[in-house]
């Protein structure tokens, strides 16, 4: 029993991220703080503010609320806004230390039989009318076989995926990184471009993975995730990858867990201080 003890107790504190990842990671994400810190304090200082410039006058806002407080509520809202495109550099970042290729912005080109495409049109149209088929794996397959069969003339078609992983024996996954909120039009855009990849590839689950990548769960990450237009528009098994299991899937169990740390030291040691400086009255 000891030993099964002691066992358990040195994978709980081995860590996932080597050190040189995590300074990576750390270094990242300070460098992204002090550049929209910067660009912020630039727009408070000057005399025409962004906070008051012509289209974006709230007369009533400024009636009844002090400059500092609209500048924070302001700073907040850009600060959440480009917090989002931080996901997808740490991702890159991340799974470097486990595939053995790794790409943001991965194109995809390739020719697809007409009648393949009219196909997911039609899939896509069914979608569109919350006609939702039950599993998006087997929609691949069905949509690939076709492909695969399809003797009609071929049109060339390109989809660029935020990130593209390739492990050792060539299997391959593609990743869009969305809101954990997003509205209909997101949904049907992420999967018809995953669809077009199948086609292109003419490879299904698990060759060709392809996954709507969420960084994290706004309901927390013990809860069920019950975003509506996700659920009637995704398919949020087979389909979706959300907080743990996106991060533990790009660099390893344990890595959402070490990530959230990292954020929460760069926030302490360098956002706070520098985001109460260009806010305090």
């Amino acid at each position: 029993v000891q030993q099964v003890l002691m066992k358990i107790s040195s994978s709980v504190n081995q860590m996932v991220l080597s050190d040189s990842v995590k300074k990576e990671l750390e270094e990242y994400l300070t460098k992204w703080t002090k550049k929209l810190v910067t660009r912020k304090t630039k727009e408070y200082t000057s005399d025409d503010s962004v906070l008051f410039t012509k289209g974006k006058i709230k007369p009533f806002h400024q009636a009844m609320l002090s400059k500092d407080l609209i500048k924070s509520g302001d700073f907040e809202r850009s600060f959440s806004t480009g917090l989002g495109s931080t996901f997808e550099e740490c991702a890159k970042i991340i799974a470097n230390t486990k595939f053995d290729t790794v790409e943001k912005q991965y194109k995809t080109e390739n020719y697809i039989p007409t009648d393949t495409i009219a196909e997911v049109d039609k899939v896509m149209s069914e979608l569109n009318e919350q006609k939702k088929f039950s599993n998006y794996q087997q929609e691949v397959k069905r949509i690939v076989d076709l492909a695969i069969k399809d003797t009609s003339n071929k049109i060339s078609r390109s989809v660029i995926s935020d990130l593209y992983v390739k492990d050792k024996n060539g299997n391959e996954t593609y990743f869009e990184f969305k809101s954990p909120k997003p509205n209909k039009e997101q949904c049907l855009k992420v999967t018809q471009k995953h669809l077009l990849i199948h086609c292109m590839t003419k490879k299904h689950f698990p060759q060709v993975k392809t996954h709507y990548g969420m960084a994290y769960n706004p309901n927390g990450e013990n809860n069920q995730y019950n975003h509506s237009f996700s659920k009637t528009f995704l398919d949020i098994k087979h389909h979706v990858m959300i907080g743990k299991n996106l991060w533990d899937y790009l660099g390893g169990d344990g890595t959402y867990e070490e990530l959230l740390q990292i954020y929460k030291k760069v926030g302490k040691d360098t956002a706070m201080k520098l985001i109460n400086e260009i806010l305090k009255p």
